[in-house]
């Protein structure tokens, strides 16, 4: 008999290295939660997780927060996906996953209990990677700002700008969204809303991903593929450079990072001031479409002149570029005139509506 064949399941089938919460294919939910191995350590946690959330049912508390803590590589992310899919009870093929966990704790019926229990009411979990989607400016309020900012997203609602996330959600509870769209059409504010989305757009990334493939130049030694994404999809599109100091640590970020050429200048000059960590940017997608890891000292010109040829080529190939760039500082300038007057309005005694749509109106003659 052949080794592999004692096999339950197919060892040469393609295994994620390392579990990421933006993973979220069904294939990968699947594999994840069928193949996940509950040791004697992780039904403590288990444990010791579903009875404080438990008891949150019968005592309501203010305590609700957990901490996961661990070495790297140690299981925190796995374990948490683990608890988002039973909390959320995800249909996992024709199974669900507290049913596919059932049999996991087959041998321990008293920790099942409890997370079935806590799974008869209806949950929605929002997983996401908080280096990616946080902002570049830290300060105290970051954390929060980047929890708002999914839970607003989940919603559908704007969710990078809190105040407009906050608008919508009051429009749609007034049953207005789709009196607001006609009225925003009318006051030909279509043009602010197209700019502003701009902001947001995925169509630049895969011109910003040639552009960095074509300059092996400015990199000591060039690039590797960053295999952990390699199997069916488009190696070149997963690069990483030398990695010259053995660095370890990362930043995780968004390509949109490459769109403004000012927070770019003090993103680059930043990470080479300190040397302390590499940036890894990825598009979205699970896994990302587009990926690109910068280590520290790996690179074979001044950083000064890596984003001058950066911003020259995205200049030269990447179509309206110079004039999104231009035009951004212009656009904000409307959004805060915007701003101001709808708070300006706010105080005088009109209508909502004669508030918002009247400072639309101010904005556009």
């Amino acid at each position: 008999m052949m080794i592999r064949n004692m096999f339950e399941e197919n060892i040469n089938r393609q295994i994620n290295g390392v579990i990421k919460v933006d993973q979220d294919t069904t294939e990968i939910i699947e594999q994840e939660v069928r193949e996940y191995v509950i040791t004697t350590e992780l039904k403590k946690h288990f444990m010791s997780f579903f009875n404080a959330y438990g008891d949150s049912f019968d005592r309501p508390t203010d305590d609700i927060g957990v901490w996961i803590s661990g070495f790297f590589g140690s299981g925190k992310s796995h374990f948490l996906k683990m608890l988002s899919y039973i909390l959320e009870n995800k249909p996992v093929g024709s199974d669900t996953t507290v049913e596919l966990f059932r049999k996991k704790f087959a041998d321990d019926p008293a920790t099942f209990m409890l997370i079935d229990r806590a799974t008869r009411g209806k949950t929605k979990t929002i997983l996401f990677n908080i280096d990616i989607e946080g902002s570049m400016n830290k300060d105290k309020t970051a954390v929060l700002r980047v929890f708002a900012k999914m839970f607003y997203n989940h919603l559908g609602f704007f969710g990078e700008n809190l105040k407009v996330a906050m608008l919508e959600q009051y429009i749609d509870q007034m049953g207005k969204t789709e009196d607001f769209r006609r009225a925003f059409e009318e006051l030909k504010a279509k043009d602010l809303e197209v700019r502003a989305m701009e902001l947001g757009s995925d169509k630049w990334i895969p011109a910003i991903h040639q552009v960095l493939v074509d300059n092996t130049q400015l990199f000591k030694g060039g690039y590797e593929i960053e295999r952990s994404y390699y199997g069916n999809i488009e190696p070149l599109n997963h690069l990483k450079t030398k990695n010259p100091t053995g660095c370890q640590s990362f930043q995780m970020l968004s390509y949109k990072s490459f769109y403004d050429e000012d927070n770019l200048k003090k993103l680059l000059k930043k990470w080479d001031e300190r040397k302390g960590c590499s940036l890894s940017f990825s598009s979205r997608g699970n896994p990302p479409a587009y990926s690109f890891q910068l280590f520290p000292d790996s690179l074979a010109v001044p950083v000064d002149e890596f984003i001058g040829t950066l911003i020259s080529e995205f200049s030269k190939k990447i179509e309206g570029y110079n004039q999104f760039n231009k035009g951004k500082n212009q656009l904000l300038k409307e959004i805060a005139v915007l701003e101001k007057k709808l708070y300006k309005r706010a105080r005088e005694p009109y209508s909502f509506w004669e508030t918002f749509f009247g400072a639309f109106a101010d904005l556009f003659r």
